[in-house]
């Protein structure tokens, strides 16, 4: 068998978040002469097993049980360990979610944690300062792919059925179902938010949703995208886009299109609570909040600040004839340096090469082969992953495809897990970004000994 110097697992084979950043780096460290073999987590003992490679790399280890426990496993089998984060945008007064997540014994197996930016590098340091010297930044990875995709709009009339809007305004849904005790992550965000923001959410919500329908129903010739939150549980409801199916010119996209689709698609770009916002800044596409109640409220991201607030629809159809008369959006150039702050301390990088300073990090680790921690440290550890539970994926993964008509332990495994991994589109979607990447090094006057040069802090 071929040998793996580097083992990426991951939850999903087509593009979305986590695919987006692994597979750059993957590609990278394959421009660098590595053998990389790209796989599902919900079949990662076996591949850990049957690889043995040099390294391992999940892009969040701690947002599930499942990646720790993976982590565990290969840490105890002497492979060093790597892990970024989804969600970098920390703050201080939430650091240990961000930090530890599930792993609540608090230790870090991984050799390596990449964070985004300088600012979370110190928050993290500031908190737990015994992770010294294990924490480096590499800038936001997934936002790389802002300066290498550009897309046109054909994906959208298709959606419309051939007719073409000039104008068309974006929406990027936040979840309410956080606010609902029908939802299983109701009483987390209970205690994370308190009583009042939950309440005031929930009242948001359905004040967010009849400015929708208002805005929606009064500008025929706009056409509105509303992008759902991937993780929403709670259908429409949860989104705040009740009704907004009924019109044609209003389009509802979950995960069948990305998002950098949806707002390179769109003139101006809306949300309640969301980093598409900044993402639509990459872009150049000006943005606005739409918060009934006002903007401040627990626990929430500076991105807010770098955009302006219309709170019903009486702003907001203000705002929209102001940019669609003028070209500009009531509001947003006035915070511009706000924003260059807001992407810095969030991104630390916007030039489309983070992935590449995530790659020599660790193709550095490679080269010093590190292994921090003791390896029977991680096999001792609380919920150290057992053989049976190692037996029990691999019986669940080979069997899924045969048996989940007939069983409802595989018939729920196909449905989560094992449908929404396909092994060619991993590769057919890495080809594409190769080619995004070398478009991207020659446009910028890189040789593979230059991007070399270009290292994590």
């Amino acid at each position: 068998m071929t040998s793996v110097d580097i083992l990426n697992l991951e939850w999903r084979s087509f593009p979305s978040r986590d695919r987006d950043a692994a597979s750059l780096i993957a590609n990278y460290l394959r421009l660098l002469g590595l053998n990389v073999f790209e796989g599902c987590v919900f079949q990662g003992y076996e591949l850990i097993r049957k690889h043995n490679p040099k390294l391992i790399y999940i892009t969040n280890s701690v947002g599930a049980e499942i990646n720790l426990k993976l982590i565990k496993y290969a840490k105890s089998r002497g492979i060093i360990c790597v892990s970024g984060v989804a969600e970098g945008n920390f703050r201080s007064d939430g650091i240990e979610e961000f930090v530890w997540g599930h792993n609540r014994e608090r230790v870090l197996y991984e050799d390596r944690l990449f964070v985004w930016s300088e600012q979370a590098k110190q928050m993290t340091l500031d908190a737990f300062p015994e992770l010294s010297g294990r924490v480096q930044v590499s800038g936001a990875v997934g936002f790389d792919l802002y300066q290498m995709i550009r897309v046109d709009r054909n994906w959208l009339w298709e959606r419309t059925g051939g007719t073409r809007y000039e104008k068309v305004v974006g929406v990027g849904c936040w979840d309410f179902g956080i606010t609902s005790p029908e939802d299983a992550r109701y009483d987390y965000f209970l205690n994370y938010y308190g009583h009042n923001a939950i309440e005031r959410f929930r009242q948001e919500r359905d004040e967010f949703n009849d400015t929708l329908l208002e805005l929606i129903a009064g500008n025929p010739d706009i056409l509105f995208i509303l992008k759902e939150h991937p993780g929403r549980r709670l259908g429409y409801w949860a989104s705040g886009i009740v009704g907004c199916e009924r019109f044609p010119n209003a389009v509802i996209e979950r995960n069948g299109v990305s998002i950098k689709e949806c707002i390179q698609a769109s003139n101006v770009w809306i949300s309640y609570e969301s980093n598409t916002a900044m993402e639509a800044w990459l872009y150049g596409i000006p943005s606005g909040l739409l918060n009934p109640r006002g903007t401040e409220f627990p626990n929430r991201h500076a991105i807010h600040r770098g955009q302006p607030n219309f709170r019903n629809i009486r702003e907001w159809q203000e705002a929209l004839d102001c940019f669609y008369s003028s070209g500009e959006l009531p509001g947003f150039s006035e915070r511009a340096g706000l924003r260059e702050t807001i992407i810095r301390n969030t991104m630390q990088w916007h030039d489309g090469l983070n992935h590449v300073r995530l790659g020599n990090g660790i193709f550095e680790l490679l080269e010093a082969d590190e292994k921090r921690v003791d390896a029977s440290t991680a096999a001792t550890a609380p919920n150290f992953p057992t053989k049976l539970e190692v037996v029990k994926q691999w019986i669940l993964w080979h069997g899924s495809p045969w048996l989940n008509s007939r069983n409802r332990t595989f018939r729920d495994y196909w449905n989560k897990y094992r449908s929404v991994w396909h092994a060619e589109e991993v590769v057919q979607y890495a080809d594409a970004l190769m080619q995004l990447q070398l478009d991207l090094f020659k446009r910028l006057g890189y040789s593979v000994a230059s991007l070399r040069q270009i290292k994590p802090l």
